[in-house]
């Protein structure tokens, strides 16, 4: 069985399932949460989908990035570092996926009958 996140931004506020109040996004306690090494993911919802923010380390420090499920495919954004991760970053990045997803459509195969020839 997965484990859920248990740390999620809605409407601009973060919420932990462990009782402690909300966190506005973008406030200093924000600053401070995203640069703990404890942190290391939450997940952020909104009408367009949402997605979940990882941090992962590079060659040059720490860096936040969005992981999506598009059409069967885990798709990857680059958030950035824990100071750019402002309310309208994480919005412009969940509408990035959003656009995505129509390009994402399945695809349906051509099925051939014996009769037929392939295509060449």
């Amino acid at each position: 069985m997965r484990q859920r996140n248990r740390v999620c931004v809605i409407d601009h506020h973060l919420h932990q399932n462990d009782g402690s109040a909300s966190i506005t996004v973008g406030s200093p306690a924000w600053y401070a949460w995203l640069n703990d090494e404890h942190t290391t993911s939450f997940v952020y919802r909104s009408a367009r989908g949402g997605f979940t923010a990882r941090r992962e380390r590079q060659r040059n420090g720490w860096y936040w990035y969005a992981y999506r499920r598009i059409g069967g495919k885990l798709c990857k954004r680059y958030l950035g570092r824990a100071g750019d991760l402002t309310n309208e970053r994480l919005q412009q990045v969940d509408a990035a996926f959003a656009a995505g997803a129509g390009n994402h459509a399945p695809r349906r195969a051509t099925i051939f009958s014996r009769a037929q020839s392939l295509p060449r």
